[in-house]
């Protein structure tokens, strides 16, 4: 909440200004009168909509497409902690972009297949029994993560 009483959006910056202020009490542990509410900066928003995509709302000024995209890729990388972490990251970004390859993926059951419900499972001291279900009666989608190091 502002100071106003209004929430504030959940996105990252305000999670980060939120732990730099939380970081500063912790520090100089100031007396409970001392302490200033927390006052919320809004820097812009960016969102990314799409294959090299993006809009940005920095005040009155707002802009879409590929300049937003550029500004988003930065921004993002710009927080990252560690050269490595930024490498990998920029890396992987450049091999989905140039292979058209998703970064994660939702595999559903195939189309026309009956939909099978898991058996309800026995209360057996045979720990066996449980543990070999039958992998296609378990969960009907997985998200899987797929990195540039998968192929």
């Amino acid at each position: 909440m502002d100071n106003n009483g209004t929430p504030l959006p959940g996105l990252a910056p305000v999670a980060m200004q939120q732990g730099r202020y939380v970081a500063a009490l912790i520090d100089q542990a100031p007396a409970h009168e001392q302490r200033r509410p927390f006052a919320y900066k809004n820097r812009g928003i960016l969102a990314t909509i799409g294959r090299a995509q993006a809009v940005a709302q920095f005040g009155p000024l707002h802009m879409s497409g590929l300049l937003a995209w550029l500004i988003w890729c930065f921004a993002h990388i710009f927080f990252l902690i560690g050269f490595r972490n930024r490498v990998r990251v920029i890396s992987e970004w450049m091999w989905f972009y140039l292979t058209f390859k998703p970064g994660a993926r939702l595999i559903f059951d195939q189309p026309g297949m009956p939909r099978q419900e898991p058996p309800a499972r026995q209360q057996s001291s045979d720990s066996e029994a449980a543990d070999s279900a039958d992998p296609t009666e378990l969960a009907r989608f997985h998200l899987i993560k797929k990195t540039a190091n998968d192929e």
